[in-house]
């Protein structure tokens, strides 16, 4: 822990000079790594067979409420925490999730003194907090089950509700990297830099608690090698000084799983490439090109974030993908496929297929989005 508090690097920065949204930030880096070191995983084998569907789960129950997603990595860390300690049945998973998604929106009110979870205004009476986790079971628990259920998991977690999480972790990153870089670019550049930034980070957050290779990580070290992969995608260094100055980690310290994120975001170079090409054949349409370069990142984002079956199509192969599955979305009509398909002269037989599936995917995602708006 030392080592990231000593004084600075070659080229004479130290800790202090790093611009800050808040002078307590760096201390809380600190307090955030202290309480990380108390928690080490050794996962189950029982229970990684079931984890990815029941992570899932949270992230979606969360994102459906309308609650932080801060909350659902508390969440999932208390999850992972109890079931690193205790052994649940199969069928009782859902009720230790729905328990743990409980005390982390008790413990983020507890701690920020907000509300995060207003009932939505309705003539049908209003329901608490634990009876609308219990509809998101089918009703399969009451909430009486889930109040005796709750001294279990909070004896479980030896009554520290405190986290680090790798969510914390990466946005910290992001909010100094902002901060302290980019000063030598044009005001638009920058703009776009930071945007591109911004919106890679948050849709990429949830892979650090899904992906397998990467929840057993420490969070901090998850979040470096996640973070570094963004990176590389926008053409920046891996690592920079300022975040060595604040973390005190070097990229030799993540390497190990470097590969892992690298992965999960190496569509992204292709999508920029790909819709660079494609974008010649827009006529000269900035408005169109750019509607197609959002819904492009929306679907792709999408897919990572919902179905991991896609993910193992080549990289290559899902990136041209979703370019002509996004001319879907934007009216340019099913000949849209064909330009794309002869444009990067891409076996047909080949990438048929995943188009049908991405829009088979993204149909059920906004349905299930408008059904969620709608109620």
């Amino acid at each position: 822990m030392d080592s990231k508090k000593d004084t600075g690097l070659k080229s004479g920065k130290t800790r202090d000079s790093l611009i800050l949204y808040d002078k307590y930030a760096l201390h809380h880096l600190d307090h955030m790594r202290e309480i990380e070191d108390r928690f080490t995983f050794d996962p189950k084998v029982y229970y990684l067979e079931y984890r990815p569907i029941v992570v899932d789960w949270i992230i979606k129950v969360i994102a459906a409420i309308g609650l932080r997603k801060s909350i659902a990595h508390i969440s999932i860390h208390y999850f992972d925490r109890v079931l690193n300690k205790v052994i649940a049945k199969r069928e009782q998973l859902q009720l230790v999730a729905i328990t743990c998604i409980l005390l982390a929106q008790k413990f983020h009110v507890t701690v920020f003194r907000e509300s995060v979870y207003r009932p939505r205004r309705s003539r049908r009476p209003r329901k608490s907090f634990i009876q609308l986790l219990c509809e998101y079971t089918a009703d399969t628990y009451k909430p009486s089950q889930v109040k005796l259920f709750e001294l279990f998991i909070f004896k479980a977690l030896n009554l520290k509700l405190m986290t680090a999480t790798a969510y914390e972790f990466l946005i910290s990153y992001y909010e100094i990297t902002q901060l302290n870089e980019f000063n030598h670019l044009s005001v638009d550049q920058r703009s776009e830099m930071i945007r591109s930034l911004h919106q890679k980070t948050l849709s990429l957050i949830d892979r650090l608690v899904i992906n397998k290779d990467l929840f057993i990580e420490k969070p901090s070290l998850a979040a470096a090698a996640l973070f570094a992969a963004i990176r590389r995608s926008n053409k920046l260094s891996l690592w920079s000084e300022s975040l060595e100055l604040a973390t005190g980690y070097k990229v030799k310290d993540f390497n190990h799983i470097f590969n892992v994120t690298w992965r999960l975001i190496l569509p992204l170079h292709y999508l920029k490439e790909y819709s660079v090409v494609i974008g010649q054949q827009l006529s000269g349409s900035r408005e169109k090109e750019l509607e197609l370069e959002k819904e492009t990142w929306d679907i792709f984002c999408q897919i990572i974030n919902n179905d991991s079956t896609l993910m193992k199509v080549d990289r290559r192969i899902l990136a041209q993908s979703v370019i002509a599955a996004s001319g879907y979305w934007c009216d340019l009509g099913l000949s849209w496929a064909d330009i794309v398909i002869n444009k990067l002269k891409i076996p047909r037989s080949v990438i048929e297929p995943v188009i049908k599936d991405i829009i088979k995917i993204c149909k059920k995602i906004r349905s299930g989005e408008n059904k969620i708006q709608q109620d």
